[in-house]
């Protein structure tokens, strides 16, 4: 019996390389359209992105920033001195409450990155329809069939 798994597992660890052998030449991914993904689940996106890309490091600082304040106020004994790595530190209670303060950072972090970045594509979008309206565009009279000549006193064809 285990002859034959280990049979059956040899054939199988050859015959997967050769998938690559049947697959498609073109490996590159298509680009996504402008119009695939609404700008709504972008915007969420990079929300999500923000926030839990910043929760490691918002995590370590507020770890550090409440072991300092923890030893100051014990008056810096040194039974309370900050260290981060030892997990009988902390109760149990108090690591909930910086978790709980890192991820609300964290949300801040990503919604204000949100805010901004709404701010700004607003600002694009109002400067350029501005930029737009503020065109003027010249037309000779000649092309212009709605034109109307104004005969000026003294002007003489």
């Amino acid at each position: 019996m285990k002859k034959l798994f280990a049979g059956l597992f040899f054939v199988i660890s050859l015959l997967i390389p050769m998938q690559s052998l049947f697959a498609e030449e073109n490996h590159e991914p298509k680009p996504y359209d402008t119009k695939e993904l609404p700008q709504a689940i972008k915007d969420f996106r990079r929300f999500e992105i923000i926030t839990l890309g910043s929760l490691p490091f918002v995590m370590i600082d507020t770890t550090l920033v409440y072991s300092g304040i923890r030893y100051a106020q014990h008056d810096f004994a040194s039974e309370y001195k900050p260290n981060i790595f030892d997990k009988s530190s902390l109760t149990t209670d108090e690591q909930m409450k910086i978790l709980f303060t890192s991820m609300g950072i964290s949300v801040g972090i990503g919604f204000s990155d949100f805010i901004v970045n709404v701010i700004k594509r607003e600002t694009k979008k109002n400067k350029a329809k501005k930029q737009k309206q503020n065109n003027i565009n010249i037309v000779p009279i000649s092309q212009d069939p709605d034109a109307i000549r104004l005969e000026v006193k003294g002007e003489h064809n």
